[in-house]
């Protein structure tokens, strides 16, 4: 399978904890991606327990297809949300049973990085896609969650293959799509970019790696999705997580 399930152990799901952060950050990428459904046939891949398509199909799609390599989160997924023209399915990113241009937006949201074949993935979107239909990919921005390190290395969250910059982002997606606007979460100031990376210099990768994390705690005391929305970042290396939207290239 293209993605491990290990992905399942990270995400958010029913009954699971997670940091509060994380939950709203995910819950703001729903709630961001949500405004693009209306009217269209859409793909959620990785769409895991379903929390996020219960979100986008308020948005009344014309259709809705749901994959994920988890078997157990697809069931439950088509227990409590199967309906009309809504479909939840077991199926590799690699190799998605949709016929060729079938969509009108692909939702990808936490999922490029835990893919080995990255650019085989980004051709299936492509393929799943009318031309002009739109591409939501999310990740995290290895600038600021893995301070020093370059794209081949492993990155500190084992569950990921790898990480980019938005610069690799943008390379990998303009063989097939035309970025059309970067947002981002959790923005940085430029002088605690310098400090991370300082410290990684100095003290090494880790150590700046478990400084980043150690910042998040104050998310404790006072954490709701106001503080992780998705907003038009004009400088996407400051942002901890890289939204892009974008369309499929005309034929």
């Amino acid at each position: 399978m293209a993605i491990s399930n290990s992905i399942a152990e990270e995400r958010v799901k029913p009954g699971a904890w997670l940091p509060p952060w994380t939950v709203h950050e995910h819950n703001a990428r729903y709630d961001f991606a949500s405004q693009f459904v209306n009217g269209r046939w859409v793909v959620d891949c990785a769409c895991g327990n379903g929390v996020g398509a219960r979100t986008f199909l308020k948005k009344d799609p014309l259709g809705f297809h749901g994959f994920d390599v988890d078997q157990d989160a697809v069931d439950y997924a088509s227990e409590k949300l199967a309906q009309q023209n809504v479909t939840f399915e077991r199926a590799s990113a690699l190799s998605l049973p949709l016929p060729n241009a079938s969509a009108d937006l692909f939702i990808s949201l936490e999922t490029i990085e835990h893919i080995q074949d990255d650019t085989g993935f980004v051709q299936e979107v492509n393929r799943v896609l009318k031309p002009g239909g739109i591409f939501i990919c999310s990740t995290p921005n290895r600038l600021i969650t893995n301070p020093g390190t370059l794209l081949e290395d492993a990155p500190w969250n084992h569950f990921h293959v790898r990480e980019y910059s938005p610069s690799e982002l943008s390379e990998i997606l303009r063989k097939h799509f035309e970025v059309e606007r970067w947002y981002g979460q959790n923005k940085n100031l430029p002088l605690k970019v310098l400090l991370i990376n300082g410290i990684s210099k100095v003290f090494g990768k880790k150590a700046a790696v478990l400084f980043n994390q150690l910042l998040k705690c104050r998310w404790f005391l006072f954490s709701n999705k106001s503080n992780h929305l998705v907003v038009p970042a004009e400088q996407p290396q400051l942002h901890e997580y890289l939204i892009v939207v974008c369309r499929r290239k005309a034929v």
